[in-house]
């Protein structure tokens, strides 16, 4: 795999502000993605690029790679995606920025590389990789990855790497507000990252934007809107046929600043996965909002050091937090707790 065939270009360089202005060309296109991961590998030298998807709830989806045999993404999606630990790192961490696979060991409240290592590096012939984590909306967040066949990437390679990630990141929310204005304007349907059935409200409650699907929902199930009115922030309900989750959005959200996005995600066809899905949400609903972010930082893999330092609240208090989620889900021990609400990969 050849992805970088020329040498890498200085960060700041003229050669740099060009490309900076032809990746902002691409704004709002479909091609958008691919050119911002041009833009990062100009600066690195590498042998393959991915654009994977990643959220809090679901397995990796990958987007879109660049010098990646089929079968190696078909490896990754069948036996890598589930143990992926930047999927992990993200779950825990909910975290932008710079992350490279050869420093994950060590890392404080970071997560165990070894099965993905044994299984994805010599399947794909890499030695490392570096991923590149962008904003997009609710508990989500795309990477844009390198990967190199020999050696890993240096620490002077990843301070260029996070050097170029305020402008990485910037294009990408403007690549996004571009993408809510056509919608708006009426001139698009809706943005990839709202694929399915997905609606939009302002911080008042008053829709922005929804998509077809979530449209003929609603149409043929009066209870969804019901369910929308009720949640009074953060968190999943179960209905009969899907899961209703709901997230708040930031305050630089392009089309609903501190508004929500609710979604409908359908039931697995795993009944053992359908079960935890419902059990997980009905646990939700009945904890508390500092007690949600403790249990999705458990079961993700958090220890209690690890979340007291996402969380900046002290031990004692997440152990606290810990005895709470206990008595709600009837459960005494975190292992438990993980085998009867974790997500199976």
């Amino acid at each position: 795999m050849t992805a970088s065939a020329r040498p890498p270009i200085a960060y700041g360089s003229r050669a740099w502000f060009d490309l900076v202005g032809a990746t902002s060309l691409t704004l709002g296109a479909e091609r958008f993605h691919d050119a911002l991961l041009e833009l990062v590998g100009a600066l690195i030298d590498h042998s393959a690029r991915w654009v994977i998807r990643f959220s809090d709830v679901a397995l990796p989806e990958v987007m879109s790679t660049h010098g990646v045999p089929s079968h190696v993404v078909e490896h990754y999606n069948a036996s890598c995606a589930s143990i992926d630990p930047f999927a992990a790192h993200w779950r825990l961490h909910l975290e932008t920025g710079v992350r490279a696979l050869s420093r994950f060991e060590g890392e404080v409240g970071s997560v165990d590389p070894y099965p993905y290592n044994q299984a994805f590096k010599p399947a794909a012939n890499v030695t490392d990789e570096v991923g590149l984590f962008v904003s997009t909306i609710g508990r989500s967040s795309l990477g844009l990855f390198l990967e190199r066949e020999t050696g890993e990437f240096t620490d002077e390679e990843l301070e260029i790497a996070r050097l170029a990630f305020p402008t990485v990141d910037g294009l990408h929310r403007a690549h996004i507000g571009r993408l809510f204005e056509r919608v708006q304007r009426g001139d698009s349907a809706s943005p990839a990252f709202l694929d399915g059935s997905a609606l939009v409200q302002d911080r008042h409650g008053v829709e922005i934007h929804s998509t077809a699907a979530w449209r003929s929902a609603a149409q043929a199930d009066p209870r969804i809107m019901d369910a929308v009115q009720a949640m009074a922030g953060e968190g999943a309900e179960c209905l009969d046929d899907c899961i209703l989750t709901c997230d708040v959005l930031d305050r630089y959200f392009p089309l609903a600043p501190e508004g929500r996005l609710f979604a409908l995600a359908p039931y697995s066809a795993d009944p053992e996965e359908r079960t935890a899905a419902i059990e997980r949400a009905s646990l939700l609903a009945r904890l508390n909002p500092r007690e949600c972010e403790v249990f999705n930082l458990m079961l993700a893999g958090g220890s209690t050091s690890s979340i007291s330092k996402v969380l900046s609240l002290a031990k004692g208090t997440i152990k606290n937090y810990k005895l709470a989620i206990y008595r709600a889900s009837g459960l005494t021990s975190e292992r438990a707790l993980i085998q009867k609400y974790g997500v199976r990969g």
